[in-house]
C-alpha cells in the first residue's frame, strides 16, 4: 500500500509539474500566439477590420489578468479538457487536434498509431 501512495504521490507531482510547465513557457517566451496569427494576415485584411485584433484576442481567450488568477483559470480549463483554440491549426479546437492525433490521422505519423518507436520495438522482438 505504501508502494502505491509514493507511486501516486510522484504521479500527482508529476501532473502539477507539467501543468505548471506548460502554462510558464508560453508566457515566458518573447511575443504571443496573437503575433503568429497576425503574421499570416495581410495588411488589407488587417486596415479593413480595425477591430480584428480585439476580437482574435477574445475569441484565443487571451486577457490581462493577474498571474495568479490566469494560471488557476488554466487549471480549471486543462481539468475540463478545455484546451482552447490552436494557433497552428486555427480556428480548430485543441483537443480536435489531439484527438486527430490519436486516432492515427496525424499527417507526420508514417502509420496510424506507430511511428520510429514502433518499428524498433517490433524489430527488436524477431
Amino acid at each position: 500500500m505504501r508502494f502505491f501512495l509514493r507511486r501516486l504521490m510522484f504521479y500527482a507531482v508529476a501532473l502539477w509539474g507539467a501543468i505548471t510547465l506548460n502554462f510558464l513557457l508560453p508566457r515566458l517566451m518573447p511575443g504571443s500566439p496573437l503575433d503568429g496569427l497576425m503574421a499570416r494576415l495581410s495588411p488589407a485584411q488587417l486596415s479593413s477590420n480595425p477591430h480584428m485584433v480585439d476580437n482574435l484576442r477574445a475569441y484565443l481567450g487571451v486577457q490581462k489578468q493577474p498571474f495568479f488568477q490566469a494560471y488557476w483559470h488554466y487549471v480549471g480549463q486543462v481539468f475540463t479538457g478545455n484546451f482552447g483554440i490552436s494557433t497552428s491549426n486555427f480556428p480548430t479546437p485543441v483537443s480536435d487536434v489531439i484527438g486527430r492525433t490519436r486516432s492515427g490521422r496525424c499527417s507526420g505519423c508514417s502509420r496510424p498509431g506507430g511511428g520510429a518507436a514502433s518499428s524498433t520495438t517490433s524489430s527488436r522482438r524477431r
